[in-house]
Order: C-alpha cells, then structure tokens, then sequence
C-alpha cells in the first residue's frame, strides 16, 4: 500500500510506541464487549458485582488514553512526514533546470503540494482508526469463536463478501480518483487564468465569459467525477449493511432452528455482531479517504521520479547543486565568449515547429554597454536564457576570459554552470517581486532607502526596514524601479534588463537610460538591455539585433542611418 511505503520510507523516528498502543486500543474495544456481556449476564442473573464495573471502568480508560495517544503521535508523524516531503520536493524544484520546470507545469506542482498533501494529512487519523478497528474486530471475532462457531463462520463469511467486493472493485476505485487528480489539476490552472488575468477578464466582457465558461466546465466535471467517485463508495456501503442485515437474521432466526443449543447465546453473539458492525462500517466507510490518499501518495511520488529523471537526464542532482563552490562566483575580468552556442525548444503534439536560437558567435567585454533589438518571436528572451544559463545550451559552448594573459579561458560546463549564472542580476519581462533581500540580508537600509529615493519612490510609497520592503502593491513602473532598486543592491558583475523602460513614464526613462545604465557601466558592469526605444541606441557601445533566433550586431554607420532616417520621417 503506497501510504505504509511512504510512511516507512518517511519515518525517521521510532513508531513501536505507537503501533503497541494502536493495539492496546483495538485489544481493549474487545475486551470491553466480552466485559459488557458477562456484566449483562450477572444483571439478568440477578446478580450485582462491582468487579465488573472496576474491569468496564479500566477498560474505557484504556481506550481513551490509548486513543488520543495514537491520534495525538499519528498526527506529529504524518505531519512531519509531509513537511519534510514537501521541503524534498521544492529543494529538487529549485536545484533543476527552467526548461525542466516549464515541461512539468505549476498547476501540477501546486496540486501536489497543496492539495494531495491535505489528503493524506487528513487520512491520518482515519487510517489509524481504521487499524484499530480492525484490531478490535479480529479479537472480537475470536470472542464470538469462543462462543459459537457456527456464528463465527458466518459473520468471517460476510466479511469476507465485503472486503471481496471491495477489492474486486479497487482498480475502478482507484481510476476514478485519478481522473479527479486530473480534472483537479485543470480546475487550478483555469482558477488562475481568472486570478492572475483578472485585470484583462475585467476589461472585455466577452473574454471575462469565455474564461469563466471554461472554468465552470471544469469544475462541473470536478463534481460529477466526485459524485461519481462517491456513488460508487456508497454502493459498497449498502452492500455492507445489507451483508450485516442477513447476517442478524441468520444468526436471530435460522440458525437456532437447526442447532438448539445456540438459542442461549443468540443475545451475546448479537451484541458481539452489533458491536462489530459499527467499526466495520467505519472501515468501509474510511477506504473512499484511504484510495483518495492513495493517489495523493501516488501522484506525489510520480512528481518526484518525474523530478529526479529529468535531472539525471540533464546530469544534474541536488548534492552537486548544494555544494560551497555554487555559491562563489565565477571569476570575470575581461570577456565572456559564446561559440557556436545554440538552443532548440523540444517539439510537442501542439507545435511541431522547432524553434532554433543560435548558432551564436558573440564576444561580451567587462564594462560593455550593449543593446538588444528584434521584432516579437525573434529569440530575444530565449538568447537571455541562453545567455544567462537558464537553459542549457545544445551546442556550442561558453569561454570566460579567454586570452587573457595567454590563458584559453574557463569553460562553462555542468560543474560551474551555477558559478556562472552567480555573475548575473536580471530583470526579465515576468519577473518576480520578493518582499526581501534574499541573499542580500545584511543589506544596509538606509543605502536602500537612499536607492529607492533615487528610483523616484518616495517613503510614502514603500521603504526598506528590518530586513524587507514596506509594499509591494505598486503600479508596473514602480514594480520595475523596486525591481532596479533590488539589482543595484545585489552588485553583480552582469546586469540584464529586458525591456524594463516599457513601462517607465518619459521623465524617469530618460533617467534610466542616461544615468542608470551609465552609473552602471562606469562602475565597470556589463549591461546587456533589450530596448525598441530608437530614439535612445546613441547610448549603448554595441547594438545587437535579432533575426528568427540569429544574432547580428549592427555597424554604426548603420545605426545612424536609421536615426536619421526616424528624424526625417518626424519632421
């Protein structure tokens, strides 16, 4: 069973504790009933001990202090479990590639995470009743066997119905809860469409429709795979009770008309009977959780093999990616070549045509200003990746330093690919806002409050104390200067800006693109900027184009025949 694999593999303390008192407790429930029924007996015998009173006492106590320690340790056991699951996970998330991350997808990631854990912390405490009542259930049967075998036979046999039923029945049981994992998925990836494209839903009513018409699609297939799922546990129930139903009446009154002898112990067996039917039920009633936790585990584990043979295929692994030399920083004095580099996105069923950057034959100096210019689709935010070591390249290679002082250079290989990506600082269009200075948290505030104040954000709008950012519900230009603010801080040896000044008001461009980026480049930083703003290619010292992924840099005589031509045509 995959949640006993997972706790077994998961489990670093020691459980004999708790499996000795799951049970004491399933122990004590039967003990209880052959303790009822003999108190019972002595009643009906006019008969009064308080020795029995003392023993259904004991026993109760027992039972519930072995209860709530089995509920209170199963609780910290799977909760640390999932913890530390959770924590695995999102360490290999982080460790892998992008292009490994974009493959998988959030919305399953999320899911797993999210969801499927909840359900298997929930089934924490059912899969430990169930086990309790499994215990109290076989020692009650022993208790009935005491008594009549004819009778023990016959509930062993309903039972057996029961759980037959169950498992000829459980590869269905466990399709239907994939299907629901599946549509589970679906209904939070268009969950986000409404949530993160709110602002464009919000604008066109008929798009604001079209969103929410696929949205209640999948959530009314959610719901009819969940009724579905649930229908069927339900027919397994009434199966059970009806099973228990005929039970009683054979026990009540077909047996005793063929053995006679077992009229005087019709009402201990019944009680025996009843007292088992309610666990049982139970039992039952707690697979429809223990198979939705199944495919929980199931779908958690499959995410994590999907983690781990991806980044075997790209030879990657965490304890690598964890070592001290990935936090240094490659070292940078000179330039960074790429030869021959190239990338190629994999084809899928939805686009056959493979999209090919490169091959790349560039040479970047330390302290170069450059731009880089293309129309939409022409491979710019892929040659960043590229060129910033988020994706790896599939030919070619990355030379830093080469020639200097005679030296052939450092190649950028899988042991310092980390090392390399550590020179660089970015802002990408869909960049992300952190509320603090990770890797930076002995950032001194008020250097960054004088920066935000330089950036144009006043105090009102968001300041910097006690190791975090005072707001980060800003417009999009603010977010872009928060965002600047953040890089200048980091001090990196590269900065990569795409196409940051889009949405900087005129005033503040004019600021970003004579000043910032000259601060930078007399402080002897290499900026590469993605930039359409013609009116401003006097200022870098090269400007790049891109062309269907190829790379070229554009003669100055070129450039300024462009401009002239951009003045002309104003004028």
């Amino acid at each position: 069973m995959e949640l006993f694999y997972l706790l077994k593999r998961e489990i670093k303390q020691p459980i004999r504790p708790l499996l000795i008192f799951i049970a004491i407790s399933g122990i004590a429930n039967a003990v209880l009933i052959a303790i009822i029924n003999r108190a019972a007996e002595n009643v009906a015998n006019a008969q009064v001990s308080n020795k029995y009173f003392l023993l259904y006492v004991c026993g109760v106590m027992v039972i519930l202090f072995s209860k709530k320690y089995v509920l209170d340790k199963s609780c910290a056991i799977i909760e640390s479990v999932m913890c530390r699951l959770r924590n695995r996970i999102a360490n290999k998330i982080r460790h892998t590639e992008l292009n490994i991350l974009e493959l998988i997808g959030t919305a399953p990631i999320y899911a797993r995470l999210t969801q499927d854990a909840s359900y298997i912390t929930n089934v924490s405490t059912t899969m430990i009743s169930a086990i309790q009542s499994a215990i109290m259930i076989g020692f009650t049967l022993v208790y009935v066997g005491t008594i009549s075998v004819w009778s023990f036979l016959m509930v062993i046999a309903t039972m057996g119905l029961g759980v037959a039923y169950y498992f000829r029945h459980s590869k269905s049981f466990l399709t239907m809860w994939q299907t629901v994992s599946i549509k589970l998925t679906g209904f939070i990836e268009n969950l986000g469409h409404i949530l993160q494209g709110f602002k464009e839903i919000k604008i066109n009513r008929n798009k604001n429709e079209g969103v929410y018409k696929s949205y209640k699609t999948i959530n009314k297939e959610l719901r009819d795979n969940r009724i579905k799922t649930s229908l069927s546990y339900n027919i397994m129930l009434i199966f059970t009770q009806i099973l228990f139903f005929l039970l009683l009446g054979v026990v009540l009154f077909g047996i005793p008309h063929f053995h006679a002898e077992h009229a005087e112990d019709v009402i201990k067996v019944t009680a025996a009977i009843l007292f088992i039917i309610g666990p049982f039920e139970g039992l039952v009633s707690s697979m429809s959780m223990i198979d939705q936790a199944k495919d929980a585990i199931q779908n958690i584990i499959n995410l994590e093999q999907q983690l781990e043979e991806e980044m075997k295929k790209h030879k990657l692994s965490v304890k690598a990616q964890s070592h001290r030399q990935t936090f240094e920083t490659l070292p940078y004095f000179e330039s960074i070549q790429f030869k021959g580099l190239q990338y190629s996105y994999p084809p899928t069923p939805e686009r056959e045509h493979i999209f090919t950057v490169g091959p790349v034959d560039l040479t970047l100096r330390k302290g170069e200003l450059i731009f880089i210019t293309g129309g939409n689709g022409s491979g710019k935010s892929t040659f960043l990746k590229l060129l910033t070591g988020l994706y790896p390249p599939k030919g070619g290679h990355i030379v830093v330093d080469a020639g200097l002082e005679g030296s052939e250079g450092t190649v950028v290989t899988a042991k310092n690919y980390q090392q390399y990506r550590n020179l660089f600082t970015t802002i990408f269009t869909d960049f992300h806002l952190f509320d603090k200075l990770y890797g930076v948290e002995k950032a001194d505030a008020g250097l960054v409050n004088r920066v935000l104040q330089n950036m144009g954000l006043p105090p009102e709008k968001v300041t910097y104390g006690k190791g975090k950012f005072s707001n980060l519900h800003l417009s999009t230009g603010q977010k872009k200067r928060l965002a600047l603010t953040t890089c200048i801080i980091e001090d990196k040896p590269i900065y990569i800006f795409d196409e940051v000044a889009a949405d900087l008001d005129p005033g503040f461009r004019d600021k970003y693109y004579y000043e910032l980026l000259r601060e930078l480049k007399e402080r002897n930083k290499t900026v590469i900027v993605v930039s359409h703003d013609r009116h401003y290619w006097t200022v870098p010292d090269r400007l790049l184009e891109m062309v269907n992924g190829s790379i070229r840099e554009l003669p100055r005589e070129e450039i300024d025949s462009m401009l002239a031509f951009e003045r002309q045509a104003t004028w």
